[in-house]
């Protein structure tokens, strides 16, 4: 979009004001600002033909250069503004770096911000940075870097008390280290050397940072530059090869366990070098050994964080590793009893008695089935899983195993072993024992039926149950097959009749929408077995769900409603429907929801059941004109989610009524098809629906109503109709279309009911136009510049004009116009 003079002049007054040291109280108004001319000077760069660029003449004619070689000569200038200034250099100087460095202005803001009185301050080492950063990414502008040895205040700033600081310095370090890969290697080897010494320093890492001085990088800051190097596979290859880095941060690992945040480092850098697929067999090796070291000095936590990146890393089966599966394993094995198989015998006591500390234990435990479930885990964790679960579930008892008490009713492990267990179960091709399913579906039953069983807890327990029972469908009475085992399935079924209506009738909400929830689940996706279709006919499952569409809350109405759309996809389960509850019933209930629930969820699901009945023709025809009628007025909710859902419903019945725009013959139709076509659309009301939709001040709304309208004009090539004459022209005005009068609302009434003048204002209307500003972003600073530099001269002026008269600047707040 260009950009008006006027934001110039207002441009050039706000850093006017700002070199008077009228600063504004909101200090996110001048971050905003920057952003917004940051995007300008990218605009800029990109173009190839300046000239006609109004970007490039904004940016020529605004007196940012003036400005900052004010702001380098003030050398008692507020911290605010010195910041100011520097992030705007930052912004600019990709477009007028020649120019700040011949007037020396640049190198002057290097000075004023190195002052002591501004250097304190952290606002200004960020800013300057920033700057630095901008200055480095320039074509000329290194060897500037360079005579002013900048480098020095970023390494001062790698030492720095504010996190900021140092992330501003780690970013510009990286990137100063890759671009010396190939320009000047020698200086790039200095960096490393300086980046990679509490690597290579014994005392540094058995001592820890606290000997650190300002001539050794802190190995949290130089692990955290590394990261940043290592993602140039180049650069990770080289500091592999030549500087034995796996070598070093395995010597970090081993010496640094006492320091979680070293060593959650170090593998986070480990696993930077194996995205940038730079680590070969060798150090592989040499990190698993790393990991068993760790497992055997006692440090299992760091041994299974390593593990667990090594495994995600491998590009072979999760079983290729023995010894690391083992290991990632053993606090599950030790757990539930099991035997090791591929660990020395002294690592697996170990393990046994750092287990018996309750914190630790289930912190190895979380770790492993974290490690488990991010995995691809294959079906032999099935019955040690199954296992697991059901010790948390084990009655307290004096001579229980400490082991075993220590997971007794731990939520946490309850929770991430039912993860892993959703994981493993999805695999279609599974070949799970009925044993072991039995097990898990009694261990889910048990949870469902405790009180004590929380909502998360309950919606991933009715989720793994519903999992399992698609892996129990060889079972006899869930399969007509007969294999002799009538009454294990025929329990199944019953248990789980018992617990479901329990869940349907909780106190607690979220058990409710997560019971409504799984009965649409398991007959979505085993409707293919006429044993679970006849055990949600037979046993009153769709009239529970029925019940839970007149919830008191709003969430279990919304899953309930979701839920009897997937059991009306059944048709027995819809022909069940009809005769107990009734056409009628379900479409009047559920009108009545759209028309007057007052909340959202509810409605948008409602609106999703109605669309779903009149796409299946599974009413008549009396009730599919209720249904849209319904639907016509639903354009008018307050929730912009409703009225999208709406428009999705007209969208599909455009698609339904009528020919298609093309004859059989391949020509297109004439004027009088076109009209004969959109016909019904008009008397249905979906016209109408267009025309209000395409006039709503919800974005959203409005360009899927433009999406539509676009459909219309060009499937129907309504671009070749007669035009408008002259004295009853359309144009688009804003969000409205109006003639010259400005009647809006009757050309809107007129053309919604004469298909003829529909046809007619659509062929005149610049839709793409009207879908470009839809697309806009809501903020308003985003699409209006102008108004961000309004409100700060505001606010500025403001603030001059009590300065003038009372003497002091006002603390009050700046005023903001909304939008």
């Amino acid at each position: 979009m260009p950009i008006p003079d006027v934001l110039t002049e207002k441009v050039n007054r706000l850093l006017t004001l700002l070199t008077c040291y009228k600063l504004p109280n909101d200090d996110t108004l001048l971050e905003k600002l920057l952003n917004w001319i940051d995007g300008v000077v990218h605009r800029t760069v990109k173009c190839k033909d300046r000239s006609q660029d109004s970007a490039w003449l904004f940016l020529q004619d605004i007196s940012a250069v003036e400005f900052l070689k004010t702001c380098s000569r003030m050398s008692d200038s507020n911290v605010e503004l010195l910041t100011f200034a520097l992030k705007l250099c930052g912004c600019v100087v990709d477009v007028y770096f020649t120019e700040l460095e011949t007037n020396h202005t640049i190198s002057a803001l290097l000075q004023n911000a190195l002052m002591p009185d501004h250097w304190d301050h952290p606002s200004v080492r960020c800013a300057l940075l920033q700057m630095l950063h901008s200055v480095w990414q320039t074509q000329t502008g290194r060897c500037w870097f360079s005579q002013k040895d900048c480098m020095t205040q970023v390494k001062r700033c790698i030492f720095d008390s504010s996190i900021f600081v140092v992330n501003a310095a780690i970013k510009l370090m990286s990137l100063c280290i890759v671009d010396l890969t190939n320009d000047e290697p020698t200086d790039m080897d200095g960096l490393l050397d300086f980046v990679m010494q509490p690597l290579h320093s014994d005392t540094s890492l058995s001592q820890g940072d606290s000997n650190v001085t300002q001539t050794t990088v802190p190995l949290q800051q130089s692990l955290a530059v590394l990261q940043g190097v290592c993602k140039d596979r180049q650069l990770a290859e080289l500091l592999l090869c030549e500087r034995d880095l796996i070598g070093c941060l395995c010597k970090v690992l081993l010496l640094r366990t006492d320091c979680a945040k070293s060593y959650e480092a170090t593998l986070d850098l480990i696993s930077v070098l194996f995205t940038a697929d730079a680590v070969s067999e060798v150090h592989r090796l040499h990190l698993k050994t790393t990991a068993l070291s760790l497992a055997e000095s006692g440090h299992f936590l760091a041994a299974l964080q390593l593990t667990r990146r090594l495994l995600q890393s491998s590009s072979e089966t999760y079983t290729s590793d023995l010894g690391l599966t083992e290991l990632l394993q053993s606090p599950l094995k030790v757990t539930v009893g099991e035997n090791q198989q591929h660990l020395t015998d002294a690592l697996w006591e170990h393990m046994k008695r750092t287990l018996v500390d309750r914190r630790a234990h289930t912190q190895l435990l979380r770790e492993s089935l974290t490690a488990l479930r991010d995995l691809k885990v294959q079906q032999d964790c099935l019955p040690l899983l199954a296992a697991l679960l059901t010790y948390t579930q084990k009655e307290a008892d004096p001579g229980s195993s400490p082991l075993v008490t220590n997971v007794m009713g731990c939520s946490k492990v309850q929770q991430l072993t039912l993860d892993v267990l959703c994981r493993i179960l999805e695999d279609d091709n599974l070949e799970a024992t009925t044993e072991v399913t039995l097990q898990i579906f009694q261990c889910c039953v048990t949870f469902l039926n405790s009180s004590l069983t929380s909502a998360a807890m309950c919606g991933k327990t009715f989720q793994c149950l519903c999992l399992v029972l698609r892996h129990l469908s060889h079972l006899s009475q869930l399969h007509p097959a007969v294999d002799g085992r009538e009454e294990e399935a025929g329990g199944v079924l019953d248990l789980l009749h018992v617990t479901l209506q329990r869940s349907l009738c909780d106190m607690k909400w979220e058990t409710r929408d997560s019971a409504v929830e799984f009965v649409g689940s398991l007959v979505s996706q085993m409707s293919g077995s006429d044993v679970i279709v006849e055990w949600v006919i037979d046993r009153g499952v769709v009239e529970g769900v029925w019940q839970c569409v007149m919830d008191g809350e709003s969430y279990v109405r919304a899953a309930a409603l979701t839920s009897l759309g997937l059991l009306s996809e059944v048709s027995r389960v819809w022909e069940h429907i009809s005769v107990t509850i009734g056409q009628n019933d379900v479409v009047e209930k559920v009108t009545a929801i759209v028309q007057n629930d007052t909340e959202a969820f509810a409605r948008r699901a409602a609106i999703d059941l109605l669309a779903k009945l009149w796409r299946q023709d599974l009413v008549d025809s009396t009730r599919s004109h209720d249904i849209e009628k319904v639907m016509r007025n639903a354009i008018y909710d307050f929730d912009w989610e409703v009225k999208l859902r709406v428009l999705t419903f007209w969208e599909q019945v455009q698609g339904a009524l009528g020919p298609q725009p093309v004859k059989p013959d391949g020509t297109k139709r004439g004027h009088d098809d076109i009209t004969s076509v959109l016909q019904p659309l008009c008397d249905c009301g979906g016209l109408t629906v267009l025309l209000e939709a395409f006039d709503d001040y919800d974005k959203a709304v409005q360009k899927k109503a433009c999406v539509m309208l676009r459909t219309l004009k060009t499937s129907y090539a309504l671009n070749d109709i007669e035009p408008i004459p002259e004295d009853a022209k359309y144009t688009v005005c804003g969000q409205d279309s109006v003639n010259e009068h400005g009647v809006s609302k009757t050309t809107k009434k007129v053309a919604s009911r004469d298909v003829a003048e529909f046809i007619r204002w659509l062929s005149s209307v610049d839709l793409d136009s009207v879908c470009v500003r839809a697309d806009q972003s809501i903020d308003g600073y985003a699409d209006n510049p102008q108004s961000l530099v309004d409100d700060l001269l505001t606010s500025l002026e403001r603030i001059e004009h009590m300065t003038d008269t009372d003497g002091e600047e006002s603390g009050e707040e700046n005023v903001i116009d909304c939008y």
